[in-house]
């Protein structure tokens, strides 16, 4: 009622003006979402496999009675996920509130094609999840090319029954599948 019935945008954290590589004209925050992400994906790496809490944060996830028999407190590494979830949630809310423009729903078709990419890379593993995503987002550039630029979001859905009804562990597997192929 305040703002009206449109979608609002917010500013981006250097300016709206393109910038220019080439021939192809690239938004200064498309640039800082993906600085944003791979900090985020090395740290997230970096505290899962070269920390004790996050051994302990796999353990719980992989096996809550094992972990807990052997001293990891399973409820502090549950509300620490939650919480590095939540952190994690709010830098992909700021790099992203500038390029999609928000709505009551638009968190809806974003969850749409994170779960998307998720099912496409592999369930469970952050490899997957950045292999599904990139590629989510190449079909979705080249299907725009191709159909009307009306369907570019309908992709996203297309690709989800496809993956579920063709290949459900992605496409580096799951790791509880057995047939994970990538670490």
């Amino acid at each position: 009622l305040v703002w009206g019935p449109d979608p609002a945008r917010l500013p981006g954290i250097s300016g709206d003006s393109p910038i220019r590589l080439g021939g192809v004209a690239i938004l200064p925050q498309s640039l800082w979402a993906l600085i944003i992400s791979a900090v985020v994906l090395a740290a997230l790496y970096l505290v899962n496999h070269h920390t004790t809490i996050g051994r302990a944060m796999t353990a719980t996830a992989t096996d809550p009675l094992a972990a807990s028999l052997v001293g990891v407190s399973t409820g502090a590494m549950i509300r620490l996920s939650f919480a590095i979830s939540a952190g994690v949630g709010a830098l992909a809310g700021l790099a992203l509130a500038p390029i999609v423009p928000l709505s009551f729903a638009s968190g809806a078709l974003l969850g749409l094609k994170g779960l998307t990419a998720l099912m496409l890379g592999g369930w469970g593993t952050a490899t997957g999840a950045v292999v599904g995503g990139i590629a989510l987002g190449l079909i979705e550039t080249f299907g725009a090319s191709v159909l009307p630029s009306g369907y570019k979001d309908a992709i996203a859905f297309i690709v989800l029954i496809v993956i579920l009804y063709y290949r459900p562990s992605g496409i580096l597997g799951s790791p509880q599948s057995g047939e994970f192929r990538m670490r």
